[in-house]
């Protein structure tokens, strides 16, 4: 078992259109870039020799935090970033783990096929969740990532349980 601490960063960008009260469709750009410190928890379990599976998950504790502003028309910190997206990066506030949830998990199974070869299947999944900067605007997203392969080691023996 491990409980430590992590970076990462996490952008989703949208593109849709929005009509305003005479009917002119302009397309319209919402995006979520985050850069946070995380809180780490991993643990491996080992079910036989040569078979383990392992849990590792993450949950930003701060973060600097870049969204749109309300009135994307009207303002220009929102224009600048729908011409240039990497600037959003650069922008934002700090929020913290209430502020706006996210979590992002890792199942591995990892089994020796023989001193050279291991069968490995990885399941990731994540989740953000934001509210701002207003509930109508906020947004709710699920990944899921699911790898299954077969590991050559080329150099030195294979992983050996003790």
């Amino acid at each position: 078992m491990f409980l430590g601490g992590g970076v990462s960063s996490f952008a989703m960008n949208t593109d849709f259109n929005t009509a305003d009260e005479t009917g002119y469709v302009k397309l319209d750009q919402s995006w979520y870039w985050s850069h946070s410190l995380n809180l780490v928890l991993c643990g491996e379990y080992r079910i036989a020799e040569g078979k383990s599976l392992a849990l590792q998950c993450a949950a930003p504790v701060v973060a600097l935090v870049s969204r749109p502003e309300n009135g994307h028309r009207l303002s220009q910190n929102n224009m600048d970033v729908i011409e240039d997206f990497t600037k959003s990066a650069t922008q934002g506030k700090i929020e913290y783990l209430w502020s706006s949830f996210v979590l992002f998990t890792d199942v591995e199974y990892r089994q020796s096929i023989s001193n050279k070869f291991q069968l490995i299947a990885l399941y990731r999944f994540g989740y953000v969740s934001s509210n701002k900067p207003d509930s109508m605007l906020g947004s709710d997203a699920y990944m899921n990532n699911l790898t299954v392969g077969i590991v050559w080691m080329i150099w030195g023996e294979g992983k050996k349980d003790e």
